[in-house]
């Protein structure tokens, strides 16, 4: 009976996780050529980094996945004075092309330099956004209005307030132009960059309020193991970091909601595309493989983030109704699950009532009531710490948990706490 008792225990360990929400993850590479401005006068230097360009290009393309390649001035007028526009090259080998949005000089030469050699429908912006105003809390002023957000630049926390509650500390001047759109748009505010943001390490798990979309960006690869961020520049590309990235996919996978807008975007030093690194790309790929055939990943250049996002704009009400309330009662199952310190659970409700969310034990004991009281409709969560209503830690198992709201709606599911 025991072994038969464990069997069944594992079968429903796989059950309830294979219960992921499933909301689709698009993932982006992006390929920095600034990392040495002799590009234009070093042939040999040049057509070292044109070869770690195409080795990457040919890697990527074996595993069905794309990045999109960052280009400086000099690494452009490499192209030309050395007869090899390795950036046509890459766009025929459905990678993609961009160079830096603004409004310098040297932005604009650097545009048309690379218009010159790529078409300038195909040079997509790579970066841009609003100047930072270090005299505003951006991502605090995103949760006073409800929203879920990761720490970020400005011009991502922008986004997330809605227009008649944004701060007027932001001005038409502080906007970097877009080479997304020309001329610029009256709603450029509305979709500059919408997918872009920095130096975000976790995804929300909080649901109480609405969500535009859910975004975020690792950082560099060569640096995103635990312990090695004050590493930069000399990072080393290692298995960590392989595992860190492919956690982080798969984490975003598992809170996605199918309606969301979901990026995970990540930097490529160029100086990863070495063969001594290729098993490590070869290792986060098949990692990603299974998300990959099940549709729930799906690899894209920078410029086919943003086209996605105006279709996925264009399908939903969510931009033009910053209310989002569900259309009916639901109880999500909790993540993680197992869990072992504490999980999420999520659920949703169409019109405010009286909420009890409580957790019963195998043999149908109340053990903690999380929740009882009156709520508003819309997306909620709360957090249980595998405790009793004492505070007392309770033991590894199987328990129930279940909401009920009013007596309209009444639903039950499993989870499992691991110690």
């Amino acid at each position: 009976w025991r072994s038969y008792g464990l069997i069944l225990l594992l079968l429903l360990c796989l059950t309830i996780t294979s219960q992921a929400k499933g909301g689709k993850v698009y993932v982006g590479f992006m390929i920095h050529l600034e990392e040495d401005w002799n590009d234009n006068v070093n042939e040999n230097l040049f057509r070292y980094h044109a070869r770690q360009l195409r080795q990457g290009a040919s890697l990527f393309k074996r595993f069905g996945a794309k990045f999109t390649a960052e280009s400086a001035l000099p690494f452009a007028q490499g192209c030309v004075n050395f007869g090899d526009n390795v950036l046509q090259a890459l766009l025929d080998s459905t990678m993609g092309v961009g160079s830096h949005s603004g409004k310098t000089a040297l932005y604009r030469e650097t545009k048309s330099a690379v218009d010159n050699l790529v078409g300038a429908e195909n040079n997509r912006g790579v970066s841009g956004g609003f100047n930072p105003t270090e005299r505003l809390d951006w991502a605090q002023e995103a949760a006073n209005c409800g929203f879920k957000y990761i720490d970020g630049p400005v011009y991502f926390c922008y986004l997330m307030v809605p227009r008649e509650q944004r701060p007027d500390q932001v001005s038409d001047q502080e906007i970097i132009d877009s080479l997304y759109h020309d001329p610029v748009p009256p709603d450029f505010a509305e979709r500059i960059h919408p997918h872009r943001i920095q130096s975000a390490t976790t995804f929300p798990t909080d649901t109480t309020g609405p969500i535009l979309f859910l975004t975020g960006s690792l950082g560099e690869l060569g640096s995103l193991a635990e312990g090695r961020k004050n590493c930069f520049p000399y990072c080393e590309f290692n298995k960590a970091d392989v595992d860190t990235f492919v956690a982080k996919v798969r984490q975003a996978v598992e809170l996605a909601e199918p309606n969301d807008f979901t990026v995970v975007y990540c930097h490529t030093p160029l100086k990863l595309y070495k063969p001594e690194y290729e098993w490590l790309f070869e290792k986060m790929f098949n990692g990603l493989a299974g998300l990959v055939d099940s549709s729930l990943v799906e690899y894209v250049t920078q410029g086919e983030i943003y086209d996605h996002f105006l279709e996925w704009e264009q399908t939903t009400s969510i931009f033009k109704n910053q209310s989002n309330f569900p259309q009916s009662f639901s109880l999500f199952q909790n993540y993680p699950n197992p869990f072992n310190s504490e999980t999420v659970i999520r659920y949703q409700l169409p019109a405010s009532g009286n909420v009890e969310l409580s957790i019963y034990n195998g043999i149908g004991q109340k053990i903690r009531t999380l929740l009882n009281s009156s709520q508003p409709s819309g997306n909620h969560s709360t957090t249980w710490d595998g405790k009793d209503d004492w505070g007392n830690p309770v033991s590894s198992g199987i328990y129930i948990y279940q909401l009920k709201v009013g007596c309209e709606f009444l639903q039950i599911k499993k989870l499992l706490l691991l110690k």
